[in-house]
C-alpha cells in the first residue's frame, strides 16, 4: 500500500475463489450499493453474494491496488506469475518458505528470467532456522517475541496490543528494505532477495526493553501505562476522565510541579533526579493523583496549556478522528468505490514537499483487473486470455455475445464506411454498458510525470484506454477507418505504451480529426484533472463539438467541469438500473437526458 501511495502500479494477486483472507474479516462491512451478482465474477459474488459488502478490514489497507486472480496450481496460472515477474520491479510474497519453490516461483528461479527483480519474502519466522517452516500470525509472534509479556496492567496477565502492530511494523521494515534494494539496483543493475519476518521485527521492536536485558540482565515486567525508566510518564485519572502526562527530563518535571502548584517537589530528595523518581515512583504518583483527581479533565487541560510539558487526553477512536489536528492535517481521505459508494480511509502518514503521496484508487473487487493486466501489462491476446478463463474461474472478461459478434464484424475488411459507422455506434453503446460494469479507470502513472500533473493525467487516460482498446473494443481503430476510406488496419500505437514517453506518445496521434462530433465515454472519473486533460486533447485536435458522458461521477464534479468548458455538453449516465439515481440518463442509451449546461 505504501508503494502504491507513492505512485507505483501495484498488482495484487489473489486466490480465484476466496481472495485475500481479510475480505472475510468482518463485520463491519461497507454494504454494497450496486448489484454485484452478474456484474462481478466468482464465488464471492454469487446470488446472493457471500458477504453483504466489502469488509472494513480489507478496505483499510488495499487502496491504490489492482486485483487479479491466479490459480498457481494450473500451468496457465504459473505462466501468468512468471510473466508478471519478468516485467516487474518488485515481487512481495508471504508464503511459508519453500512453498513457491514447489511451483517454480522461488527467487533463485525468477531471478534467472529477471535479474533486476527485487523479491521480498515476508514470513513468520524467516527463511532459515528450526521454526522457518511454521506459519505465523501477529498475535502468535506478540506472544513468542516478548511483546505480550510486557503489555498489560502491573500485576495482571499478558495482554494483546490493540492493533496488529507486529504485522504493521514488518510491513514498514519491508517497505524500507524494498526502497533500499531499488536504490542499490540503480548502481549494481541487480535485484536481490529480502527476507523479512514477524519474529525478527518484533524482537527489534523490544528496543530499550530488550537492551535492559542484554546490557543489565533485567527481566521485563508489565507496567500498565507507566514507564520502566522514566517518571512521571503515565496516565492519571481526573475527576471525570483520564489524561496522559510525560516528564522526560528534570526541566519538564520542574515545569509540571510548578503547574501543579507544588514547587517544592523538584528539591525533594526523593525526586531530584529521574533515577530518584523511578525509585520513589509510588510516592510521586500518589502526590500527582491527589492533585489531578480533584479536578475535571477540562480544568487540568486549562492548567497545563502552555506549560511546555507533553500531555494529552486519552481519546477513543471517535474522538481521535475528530481531533482538531487530525482534521487540520487532512488525515482522513474520501474516495468513491464503484460498488459500495464513498468510503473514508486514513491517508498516507507522510507528506512531501516536492512529491505527492495520495489515495488514487479504491480497494479493488476480487479479480477486477485480471483482463486489464493480462492485456495491458503482459500483452496477452484473446486466445491466451480465453485459456486463462478456462483454467481460472474469476477473470473479468467480456462475455457479451452481441459485443463479440459486432467486434468480429467490425474487423472484416469488406466493410463500407456506412457499415463501420453503424458498427461503431453499436459497439460504443455496448462498450459503455460493459465498461460501466467491469472497467473502471486505472489512474496509474509513470515516474516521468508525478501524480496530479497535467502529463500524469494524460498518462492516466492512456492507461485507462489501453485495456479497452486491446480487448477488442477498438473504437479508435473504427474512427481511423472512417478517416481512411474504411480500410481496416491496425494503428499500432498501443503496442508501444510501455516505452513511449508521454509527449512522444501524444505527438504520434493525429493533430486534426476530420469529424464533426466526438462523444467521450468515461466509465468512472477519478479526478477532475483527468477529464480536463481529455477535453483539452480533443480541443487541440480541432474537434468542433464534444459531448462528455461520465458514469459513476458526482453531479458536483460535472458541474465544475461544465463551468470551465461551456462549449462542451456534459451528461451523467445511468445505464439500466446498475447505477444510483443521482445522475441523468444519456440520450440513445436510456430516456432523454438532461444537459447540465446550455439548454436541454
Amino acid at each position: 500500500m505504501l508503494l502504491g501511495d507513492l505512485g507505483a502500479q501495484i498488482i495484487k494477486v489473489e486466490h480465484p475463489t476466496r481472495g485475500d483472507d481479510t475480505r472475510s474479516w468482518g463485520p463491519p462491512f461497507k454494504l454494497y450499493e450496486r448489484k454485484v451478482t452478474g456484474t462481478c465474477h466468482g464465488p464471492l459474488y454469487k446470488d446472493p453474494p457471500q458477504f453483504t459488502g466489502e469488509s472494513a478490514y480489507y478496505l483499510c489497507v488495499n487502496r491504490n491496488k489492482q486485483s487479479i486472480t491466479v490459480d498457481m496450481k494450473t500451468d496457465e496460472g504459473r505462466q501468468i506469475l512468471i510473466d508478471l515477474a519478468r516485467s516487474s520491479d518488485v515481487l512481495v510474497e508471504n508464503y511459508v518458505p519453500g512453498k513457491l519453490a514447489q511451483y517454480g516461483l522461488s527467487y533463485e528461479e525468477l531471478r534467472e528470467i529477471n535479474p533486476r527483480l527485487v523479491y521480498a519474502s515476508i514470513t513468520g519466522y524467516g527463511s532459515t532456522g528450526p521454526y522457518s517452516g511454521r506459519p505465523g500470525y501477529d498475535v502468535i509472534i506478540e506472544a513468542e517475541a516478548g511483546l505480550m509479556h510486557i503489555t498489560g496492567e502491573e500485576g495482571g496477565g499478558p495482554v494483546k496490543v490493540g492493533v496488529a502492530v507486529t504485522d504493521l511494523m514488518t510491513g514498514l521494515y519491508a517497505h524500507g528494505a524494498i526502497m533500499a534494494a531499488l536504490i542499490s539496483r540503480s548502481s549494481t543493475g541487480r535485484g536481490q532477495h529480502i527476507d523479512a519476518s514477524l519474529l525478527q521485527t518484533q524482537v527489534s521492536m523490544l528496543a530499550n526493553i530488550g537492551s535492559n536485558y542484554l546490557i543489565g540482565g533485567i527481566e521485563a515486567q508489565r507496567w500498565g501505562t507507566r514507564h520502566a525508566s522514566i517518571a512521571p510518564y503515565q496516565v492519571f485519572a481526573t475527576k471525570d476522565g483520564s489524561i496522559c502526562i510525560g516528564a522526560g527530563n528534570n526541566a519538564q518535571f520542574s515545569s509540571l510541579c510548578h503547574t501543579l502548584r507544588r514547587p517544592d517537589l523538584p528539591n525533594d530528595p526523593r525526586f531530584r533526579t529521574n533515577s530518584d523518581r523511578i525509585e520513589n515512583h509510588v510516592d510521586l504518583v500518589a502526590i500527582i493523583n491527589q492533585v489531578l483527581s480533584a479536578m475535571t479533565t477540562e480544568e487540568v487541560l486549562d492548567m497545563l496549556e502552555g506549560c511546555g510539558l507533553p500531555y494529552g487526553l486519552v481519546n477513543n477512536v471517535a474522538q481521535t478522528f475528530a481531533h482538531p489536528q487530525v482534521v487540520a492535517r487532512g488525515v482522513v481521505r474520501e474516495i468513491h468505490h464503484p460498488f459500495v459508494g464513498d468510503i473514508r480511509v486514513v491517508g498516507p502518514a507522510v507528506e512531501y514537499s516536492e512529491s505527492t503521496a495520495d489515495v488514487r484508487l479504491p480497494p479493488p473487487m476480487l479479480g477486477q483487473h485480471t483482463e486489464q493486466i493480462l492485456r495491458s501489462v503482459l500483452g496477452y491476446n484473446d486466445q491466451q486470455i480465453e485459456r486463462a478463463v478456462r483454467a481460472m474461474s474469476n477473470v473479468f472478461v467480456s462475455k457479451h455475445p452481441i459485443l463479440k459478434q459486432k467486434i468480429s464484424e467490425l474487423r472484416r475488411a469488406s466493410n463500407t464506411p456506412r457499415q463501420v459507422r453503424e458498427l461503431t455506434d453499436t459497439i460504443g453503446r455496448l462498450l459503455m454498458y460493459e465498461a460501466t460494469l467491469t472497467l473502471p479507470l486505472a489512474a496509474t502513472t509513470q515516474e516521468q510525470s508525478p501524480v496530479g500533473s497535467y502529463e500524469g493525467q494524460k498518462i492516466a487516460i492512456r492507461q485507462a484506454l489501453i485495456p479497452i482498446l486491446r480487448s477488442g473494443l477498438s473504437l479508435l481503430n473504427a474512427a481511423s477507418d472512417l478517416l481512411h476510406d474504411a480500410e481496416i488496419r491496425h494503428l499500432g500505437l498501443f503496442r508501444e505504451e510501455s516505452t513511449l514517453q508521454p509527449v512522444e506518445y501524444y505527438n504520434k496521434l493525429p493533430r486534426q480529426c476530420n469529424v464533426d462530433e466526438c462523444i467521450v465515454l468515461d466509465p468512472m472519473i477519478a479526478t477532475g484533472g483527468t477529464a480536463e486533460a481529455a477535453i483539452e486533447i480533443l480541443q487541440g485536435w480541432g474537434v468542433p463539438k464534444i459531448k462528455f458522458v461520465a458514469v459513476c461521477v458526482s453531479r458536483q464534479g460535472i458541474e465544475m467541469l461544465a463551468k470551465k468548458f461551456p462549449e462542451v455538453e456534459f451528461y451523467v449516465a445511468v445505464v439500466d438500473e446498475v447505477l444510483d439515481k443521482r445522475g441523468f440518463v444519456v440520450p440513445g442509451i436510456g430516456d432523454c437526458g438532461d444537459r447540465l449546461n446550455n439548454t436541454a
